[in-house]
This record gives structure tokens, sequence and C-alpha cells, in this order.
């Protein structure tokens, strides 16, 4: 994935409405976000700078945000991660990314975005 679909994809993230900025996180640029902001017409601290989704704190804290009984896989270095939602007997992916903060701002985008 490159750099511009990362960013839409955060970008996108951090648009939603389930979305908060969490203390660990890191941004794109490298800050680092030291208290957690709630929902708010305000830009953080750090103005309208997305978070890292190649970062294991930002990955570790999309992951708290995941509704609960979610599927998570590792498929190794060059299939990266998967995230399915179980449906009855069996699941349907909602994220898939090379990294694991990639892939669950994708399952979480496919929950908060739909109608």
């Amino acid at each position: 994935m490159d750099e511009t679909t990362k960013q839409d994809l955060a970008r996108r993230a951090v648009a939603c409405r389930g979305w908060r900025w969490m203390r660990g996180m890191v941004t794109a640029c490298g800050c680092l976000v030291r208290e957690e902001v709630a929902e708010s017409d305000e830009p953080p601290p750090w103005g309208t700078d997305t978070p890292d989704l190649d970062d294991p704190a930002v990955a570790g804290v999309l992951l708290g945000m995941l509704p609960r009984g979610m599927l998570i896989y590792d498929h190794g270095d060059e299939d990266g991660w998967e995230i399915r939602e179980p449906m009855g007997y069996g699941s349907r992916t909602i994220g898939e990314g090379l990294t694991l903060g990639v892939a669950v701002a994708r399952a979480l985008l496919s929950t908060w975005e739909q109608p």
C-alpha cells in the first residue's frame, strides 16, 4: 500500500464518529499523543495530522476500538493481517493489510461507515 492510500485511510478513520485520539498513538509526522482527546469540533494540539498506521502503538490502540469478538489473523510478513467478523457459523473479512494498523483501520471503517 502506498503512502497516499495509507494517508487517505487514516484521514477517513479520523473523520469517523467513533474515532478518538488516545495516549501512546504516534502521528504520521512523528508526534507522540500524550493525552486522550475526546470527540470535538476543535482540532487536537498537533493539528490535522493523521495517525501512523504502521506504528505498533497505533495498532494496539485501534485494536481496543474494535467491537468484541472479532477474529484476528496474522498470515505472515508477505500476506499481512486479516480481521474477520463472526457471522452465524462462519465469518466475513472486514479488514486486511500488510500491517496490523492498516487492517484494523479498514475493519473499523467498515463498521463505522455503515449506513
